[in-house]
């Protein structure tokens, strides 16, 4: 578990724009919503933002915050997705669990000093695993501990956070597109 910080509490207006919207979507109960902007205008930071809002929705309502899928299409920006994710998202009430899902199996073991320089205190607290049951298993515990869990995943692995998100009966809250064009 990582307390998250925010190192750029500044939002620009643009993102403040896109938030807004999709803080409305989330009362209106609309799920669905599509970020386009060109590289280097902040959708990461859309993106940990929008879910940090659904998080704090959930709270609201006495929910538990729910898991949260953020895809790629390479697992190394997978990692770096989850390093900004951490880097960008600003309540210091807000922990959260996470996780990465990808079939390269890249052992969390070989980026330990960056964990421990994203301010996670142990190296360990970042499963990084492709096995279904795993998968289920920390879904459990992020629930158990009434902790939303953030899985950072490739494309080509998410069938298997979903057939663990079935296996455990949670529905996954939100689904983050990173690089929607390789999607399909």
């Amino acid at each position: 578990m990582a307390h998250l910080f925010n190192e750029n509490p500044v939002l620009r207006q643009h993102q403040k724009d896109a938030l807004a919207v999709i803080r409305k979507q989330i009362r209106k109960g609309e799920g669905k919503g599509r970020i386009v902007l060109p590289t280097g205008t902040g959708k990461t930071r859309i993106e940990a933002e929008a879910i940090c809002a659904i998080i704090r929705h959930l709270s609201k309502n006495k929910q538990w915050g729910g898991v949260h899928v953020v895809l790629s299409p390479r697992i190394l920006l997978a990692w770096q997705q989850l390093e900004e994710f951490i880097k960008f998202i600003g309540n210091e009430e807000l922990d959260c669990e996470y996780m990465t899902v990808n079939s390269g199996g890249l052992d969390s073991k070989k980026y330990e000093k960056q964990l421990l320089q994203m301010g996670f205190d142990a190296p360990d607290e970042i499963l990084s695993t492709t096995t279904q049951d795993a998968i289920a298993g920390k879904i459990k515990q992020a629930r158990k501990n009434n902790l939303p869990l953030v899985i950072f995943s490739t494309y080509h692995s998410v069938g298997r956070v979903d057939a663990a998100a079935q296996e455990s009966k949670v529905m996954v809250q939100s689904y983050i597109f990173d690089e929607a064009q390789y999607c399909v």
